[in-house]
């Protein structure tokens, strides 16, 4: 790979689509036909300049028994009836060593936990069709048939061992330094065929996609277009549950808060072989392997599929009025487990039972579908791509922002959106939880606003502390406050970027946004007010996997951004669940480089820790909010600049519970949320606690505290250690 590549910059914009039968009868039919409609995707995918290599295709589907059965006749094994057998899909390293040596890792994870191998099955390939790039880094494809013990009375139990068996594997292999290797799939319910080829290829390139016994009940296609990304074999999809058209650009922060969460992870599926199933999220894969990483867990730990994507990829639920109470409430409950995935996302989904296509709540990508009378369902990006005669349609239509169509083979029937959330909301009391559980800072504290006494010369001394401009104040700061607007400018910037300059620059100048803007459109002021929230939970958070009311206590702040009264409020809440410890985020300037002369060591640097051992204090001692204060700052004190004490909070705070060991492991874990107070110098100031064993509310936590901060872009920062020397513009 180039030294430039990042596995984080992974994006994709492609073709999509799933074809199914109601009537849940497996036919070779369903497979070509979704062949030919991903073949008429090929356009929504590129050619690497050797004119063949593509960025990617495949498919999802039912396993073909059919064909499994005749392979497992044709050695002397007896045939099985569907769910009875388990297939992994497998690419392994073309060097002969590493080959042999994932390949003892699988047999000897299958047969420690009691999974017969029933054979070892090549799958069939034309390496002739691929092209220069696709060719160089072919794996050696591979099928691995395992029986099913009689324990596991269902196939989702049986996937459930399966996918802790794989996640095994997978680190074992890593330990081994076994490169090239990659499990596509291992179910008894799907199985996937994903080449680094184009739509047209695969078939070509598959031998088995063209066998008459290659009988299918549903297919899920995925043509690959990637957005400033490398193609790989493994980046191929679709993944184990889902394909995906756009991309995730929340990616960053989704991923923190599910490192964040593993600590509270618990489910009696895996009781406490659960640690195996970790890191969920694979860093190496793209945005929407890391996506159906969580998916996957939330599918196989018990939670219906469509649940799980409505969990990741809510409705903008909080200002439509045509939701029901018991769906906002659905919506509100689940907030409190998981933030957004957000896209734009079209996503198409199977776990073998359930097959659907579902749209994330900007709704920026097409997703037609339609219903014959003969119970066949399709969906995809373009509705042309399946031949059907107009006469042979019983419904059709398109799927608009944050709505879900679901085929359930099993009931034998195709579930719209209302009637998915129907299904969702009232499984559970989510709404009544909620409404007991939240707390509102507005309703439950007597919040009065309070006009500050503004000093202009300490005004200006303060101003020129955090790093402010004239040039700031003028073009940004007045306009926002007579207004309410953002200001837009058409002018270039021809200052130097911040690590050429020869002027102290802000540390916020150093930082830009990174999000992909290859094809999503800018968001219009409506959709803003639709979509968007600045609505913010604190609190403790709980084990993802379970569903119980006490997971929905959280408070909830209307904005980020706190005055003085709502912090006061936020501070005087009298539950245990919610205390809090203020940190001084300055620092003496003099006795700090006094200081540093002996001990070689910077003031910011001795700052740094100082904050840094506080926080972690703060965190042992059982503090489940923490508040850094900036309000000591003045000529003989100076700031540590707030986007770094965020970092450094949200990094210690994980650190500190990850250090305890297991005694501080689970309950109190879910205790702590940083949150940081980037307020006006100058206001109110904050009730400061000191942290001691003698602090009523500071008293030890039994176990750790594990948060991740969702940090708040801040406004205030301090350009250099002499906070009262102004800051260039440039």
């Amino acid at each position: 790979m180039p030294p430039l590549y990042d596995a984080r910059f992974e994006h994709d914009a492609c073709g999509i689509g799933f074809l199914a039968d109601l009537s849940g009868r497996p036919t070779h039919r369903i497979l070509d036909d979704g062949l030919r409609c991903l073949e008429r995707l090929a356009h929504r995918g590129a050619l690497d300049a050797d004119g063949k290599s593509g960025d990617g295709a495949g498919i999802l589907c039912s396993i073909p028994m059919t064909l499994i059965n005749r392979e497992l006749e044709r050695i002397g094994q007896q045939a099985h009836h569907p769910g009875e057998v388990a297939v992994g899909m497998i690419f392994l390293p073309r060097d002969p060593l590493a080959n042999a040596r994932a390949r003892e890792i699988i047999t000897a994870e299958l047969e420690r936990r009691g999974l017969p191998i029933l054979t070892w099955r090549t799958v069939v390939h034309e390496p002739n069709v691929l092209g220069k790039r696709a060719l160089e880094m072919l794996p050696d494809i591979q099928q691995v048939i395992v029986a099913r013990p009689y324990g596991f009375r269902s196939e989702l139990e049986f996937d459930q061992h399966l996918y802790l068996v794989r996640r095994c594997i997978e680190n074992d292999a890593r330990a081994a330094g076994i490169e090239g290797f990659y499990i596509c799939s291992f179910s008894c319910r799907t199985l996937v065929y994903k080449a680094l080829v184009s739509a047209t290829q695969l078939r070509r390139f598959y031998f088995d996609l063209n066998d008459p016994d290659f009988k299918v009940t549903h297919v899920i296609f995925h043509q690959r277009y990637s957005t400033n990304t490398f193609p790989s074999w493994d980046k191929a999809q679709p993944f184990r549950f889902i394909c995906h058209n756009g991309e995730i650009n929340t990616i960053e922060g989704n991923q923190n808060w599910m490192k964040a969460r593993e600590p509270e992870l618990n489910s009696p599926v895996w009781g406490s072989e659960i640690e195996r199933l970790k890191p969920i999220v694979d860093m190496t894969s793209s945005d929407t392997g890391r996506l159906d990483n969580v998916v996957e867990l939330l599918t196989l730990a018990g939670r219906d599929i469509r649940h799980a994507l409505k969990m990741l990829i809510p409705q903008a639920w909080e200002k439509d009025p045509d939701l029901s109470p018991a769906v906002k409430g659905f919506f509100r409950y689940h907030a409190a487990l998981m933030e957004p995935w957000d896209g734009p996302a079209s996503i198409v989904f199977s776990d073998g039972t359930l097959v659907g296509m579902a749209l994330d709540r900007n709704g920026l990508r097409p997703a037609r579908y339609l219903q014959t009378k003969d119970g066949l369902v399709y969906a995809g990006s373009e509705i042309g791509a399946l031949d059907v005669e107009p006469e042979r349609i019983l419904c059709n239509g398109k799927l608009g922002p944050s709505q879900m169509i679901c085929a359930d083979l099993r009931a034998r029937r195709l579930y719209t959106n209302d009637e998915i959330l129907k299904e969702l909301s009232t499984s559970k009391p989510y709404r009544d939880w909620a409404s007991r559980q939240r707390v509102r800072l507005e309703e439950v504290a007597q919040i009065v606003l309070e006009q500050p006494a503004v000093n202009s010369e300490a005004l200006l001394i303060k101003q020129a502390q955090f790093g402010w401009t004239s040039e700031e104040l003028t073009l940004v700061i007045k306009t926002m406050y007579e207004d309410g607007t953002e200001p837009v400018g058409s002018m270039g910037d021809d200052t130097p970027h911040a690590v050429l300059s020869p002027k102290p620059r802000s540390i916020f100048n150093y930082f830009k946004q990174r999000f992909a803007e290859v094809t999503n459109p800018p968001i219009d002021h409506l959709r803003e007010d639709q979509v968007m929230s600045l609505r913010v939970l604190l609190g403790r958070r709980g084990n993802l996997l379970a569903e119980t009311e006490e997971l929905a206590h959280l408070v909830r702040l209307n904005s980020p951004v706190l005055s003085n009264e709502e912090l006061k409020a936020l501070q005087s809440l009298d539950d245990p669940d919610f205390q809090s410890v203020v940190l001084d985020m300055t620092f003496s300037v003099h006795q700090a480089m006094n200081k540093a002369s002996h001990e070689g060591k910077s003031a910011l640097e001795q700052a740094v820790r100082r904050l840094c051992d506080d926080t972690e204090r703060a965190v042992r001692f059982g503090a489940s909010i923490l508040i850094l204060s900036d309000k000591k700052a003045g000529p003989q004190r100076a700031v540590i600049p707030a986007l770094l004490r965020s970092a450094l909070c949200t990094t210690t705070s994980c650190v500190a519970a990850c250090a305890a060991g297991p005694a501080w492991s689970s309950r109190a874990a879910r205790r702590a949320r940083c949150i940081t107070s980037l307020r006006c110098w100058g206001m109110a100031p904050a009730r400061s606690t000191p942290i001691s064993p003698s602090t009523p509310h500071a008293r030890p936590c039994r176990r750790a505290v594990c948060a991740i901060n969702r940090s708040v872009r801040a406004t205030w920062s301090s350009a250099t250690s002499r906070p009262w020397r102004r800051a260039s513009s440039r």
